[in-house]
């Protein structure tokens, strides 16, 4: 949707150019008005289906959560046991010499694990 905000924004600077176009010389600052403004609006409902409608024909992908780990993210869980605590996490973690923050973010990833309780956590299936 981003894309199509500053797509938005080039169309209508651009109708606001050619609507001046004849007295550039003369004008300090231009500005769009609500008509340039109302049919770019249109224009973006267009691009937007459109692009939906592209997207949707794209073949369905379902990798899921394992597949976009890196390697030595995906070697980390599965060194790992089902349940852990933190402590056991830190040995493999110092073993594949992986950061202490990294650690931490990691486990705070829901996809990857649930927390039980205190330093005790749970591999979540991938």
């Amino acid at each position: 949707m981003k894309r199509f905000g500053l797509a938005f924004h080039r169309i209508m600077m651009i109708l606001t150019l050619f609507r001046n176009i004849k007295n550039l010389a003369d004008i300090d600052e231009l500005i769009g008005l609500d008509e340039d403004f109302y049919n770019v609006i249109d224009m973006s409902k267009s691009l937007i289906h459109n692009s939906i409608q592209l997207y949707l024909t794209y073949p369905v992908q379902n990798k899921g959560y394992a597949q976009l780990l890196k390697n030595h993210q995906k070697n980390f869980f599965d060194e790992l046991p089902n349940e852990f605590k933190r402590e056991d996490a830190l040995k493999i973690m110092y073993k594949n010499n992986i950061s202490e923050s990294t650690l931490d973010r990691w486990l705070r990833d829901k996809n990857l694990f649930e927390k039980i309780k205190q330093g005790v956590y749970k591999k979540n299936k991938l």
